[in-house]
């Protein structure tokens, strides 16, 4: 049966609704990746780090038995995780002195940011959360929103921890390099302050078990 006039304007009015989604849905994702490419080109050695943490966060999901679908939220957020920097001059990320208290409020900001940012990209608004939290800790001291022990979302202290590791073992122009035997006694340290205190028994088992193979 042939198809009404009104039918066909109707058909017609719903395909160009579809196709102006599209266009703004990626348009969004060509923003965000842009946003990346410039964090990539501003500051190498956050490229790195974001790397590297990717790695370490992963692979601990997988001693901790995540589900594949939760991997992959944990990947692009190990990567996404400190785009909010890219407000940030290169001056003041790599300080090697004291930041001033100006400073540090603007790299305070970054979490914020990074959730902006992501909430505009329909590929990553699903962590957006997890990188506004990714600074919270176990015992509400944290920023933004001072959180407090698992009301903090679990792939956000996952990040916590990677993140903390690799700082203190790569080292920064604020800090030197630590051992591994180092960081994991900072971690211990930490557990229950700063880190949730579960996630550090298994993150530093984790570790050993993979310097013993």
């Amino acid at each position: 049966m042939n198809q009404s006039l009104e039918e066909t304007f109707k058909v017609a009015d719903n395909s160009m609704y579809r196709n102006k989604l599209r266009y703004k849905l990626g348009a969004k994702n060509d923003i965000f990746a842009a946003l990346q490419k410039a964090m990539q080109e501003k500051d190498h050695l956050a490229t790195e780090h974001s790397e590297r943490v990717n790695t370490i966060a992963v692979e601990f999901g997988k001693t901790l038995g995540l589900s594949s679908d939760v991997l992959r939220d944990l990947s692009a957020l190990a990567q996404a995780h400190d785009l909010g920097l890219i407000g940030v001059s290169n001056e003041v990320l790599h300080k090697p002195g004291p930041l001033t208290t100006d400073e540090w409020s603007m790299v305070r900001q970054h979490p914020e940011r990074g959730y902006r940012i992501a909430q505009s990209s329909t590929e990553y608004a699903g962590i957006a959360d997890y990188i506004l939290h990714h600074h919270e800790r176990w015992d509400g001291t944290g920023y933004p929103l001072k959180l407090i022990g698992e009301q903090i979302p679990l792939l956000s202290r996952i990040i916590a921890l990677a993140d903390a590791f690799d700082v203190m073992t790569t080292g920064r122009p604020y800090r030197q390099k630590d051992s591994q035997e180092e960081a994991l006694a900072e971690l211990r340290r930490c557990a229950g302050s700063q880190f949730d205190p579960h996630l550090v028994e298994h993150f530093c088992s984790m570790i050993l078990s993979s310097r013993a193979q």
